[in-house]
C-alpha cells in the first residue's frame, strides 16, 4: 500500500488552484486538501491538518506567503 502525501494549495487565483488540484488528483498519489485563497485561511488549515506539502503563493490577501 502506497503512502499518500497530503497537499495544501494556497493561492488567491481560484482558477489556478482548481486546475492544479485536478491535475494532482488525476495522479491518485495525493490527498488534496480543499484549496484556500488567502494567507489567514492557509495558516488555519496548516494548523489543523499539518499537510505534508504546501504549494503556496507569496502574494495573497490578509497574510502573504512569507508570513504563512
Amino acid at each position: 500500500m502506497e503512502m499518500q502525501y497530503s497537499i495544501l494549495i494556497a493561492d488567491d487565483n481560484q482558477e489556478w488552484c482548481e486546475l492544479l488540484k485536478q491535475k494532482l488528483e488525476e495522479t491518485g498519489q495525493f490527498e488534496i486538501l480543499p484549496p484556500v485563497y488567502d494567507g489567514e485561511s492557509a495558516v488555519a488549515v496548516i494548523e489543523e491538518h499539518r499537510p505534508d506539502i504546501i504549494l503556496l503563493d507569496l502574494v495573497m490577501p490578509v497574510y502573504d506567503g512569507l508570513y504563512v
